[in-house]
């Protein structure tokens, strides 16, 4: 999927939507915590934060809306390769330095380093980037990426996720040998308009389409439950304060 203007669009809504956790689990909140967590113990009177696949910035604007900035001062560097995203997250947030070209990332000098499902990404890259005492904080769906009944609808064009120990893996051969993960498995009810914004923004589908949707109707209605399988992990070089 090609991320335009009208995706990111698309993409916002989704996330502003209130959508209900049945199981009272909120894991977008769980990162946040985890990431201002980190944060607010670190010793350091400036925090360099760079955030990947940052899309239309809403984990920059998430952590500014939730950090007490009395003692500490925050320098945050976000990128993606869509320049249509990064156009709309400029004009949502004048803080962070937006930019998509990856020759901008600063080698060794961010003290944490965040993903909000951007999976396709180089640990090689956190690696190069990221101070010996730093934290990588990521979250992301496994093999159902979050949609098991969707999933399960369209096997053929489905595109499927990669699980935890795939990317701890990696991470071990970069040196991270301080990792902590965070299974979830729950169930959130949604709509099916919600789903259908979801399809029309992400790449869950090869191919989504006017039939996919009354297929998603007639066998869920419009008002269902979904599996979802995040995880949550927190990885650094070094033992410190945070893991």
């Amino acid at each position: 999927m090609k991320y335009t203007y009208n995706v990111g669009c698309l993409r916002e809504k989704v996330t502003n939507k209130k959508i209900k956790d049945t199981y009272g689990i909120n894991v977008d909140e769980l990162f946040y915590t985890n990431i201002i967590k980190y944060i607010d113990k670190n010793n350091k009177k400036t925090i360099k934060a760079l955030d990947i696949g940052t899309g239309t910035g809403i984990v920059p604007r998430q952590i500014y809306n939730k950090i007490n900035l009395n003692n500490k001062n925050i320098k945050i560097d976000a990128i993606d390769t869509s320049q249509d995203l990064i156009k709309i997250a400029k004009s949502k947030d004048k803080k962070t330095n937006y930019f998509s070209d990856k020759a901008n990332i600063q080698n060794s000098n961010y003290d944490v380093i965040t993903n909000r499902l951007c999976p396709n990404f180089k640990v090689s890259t956190v690696s190069s980037s990221i101070k010996k005492d730093g934290v990588y904080i990521f979250k992301e769906y496994g093999s159902f990426r979050g949609m098991k009944e969707i999933k399960n609808l369209f096997k053929d064009t489905w595109v499927s996720g990669k699980n935890s120990t795939y990317f701890i893996s990696k991470l071990n051969q970069q040196g991270f040998n301080y990792i902590t993960c965070q299974k979830f498995l729950y169930q959130r009810k949604y709509t099916i308009e919600d789903i259908d914004l979801i399809l029309k923004s992400t790449n869950l589908l090869k191919t989504y389409t006017k039939k996919d949707y009354n297929l998603i109707k007639h066998v869920l209605g419009t008002e269902f439950l979904i599996t979802q399988d995040p995880y949550i992990i927190i990885a650094s070089k070094s033992k410190n304060i945070f893991l």
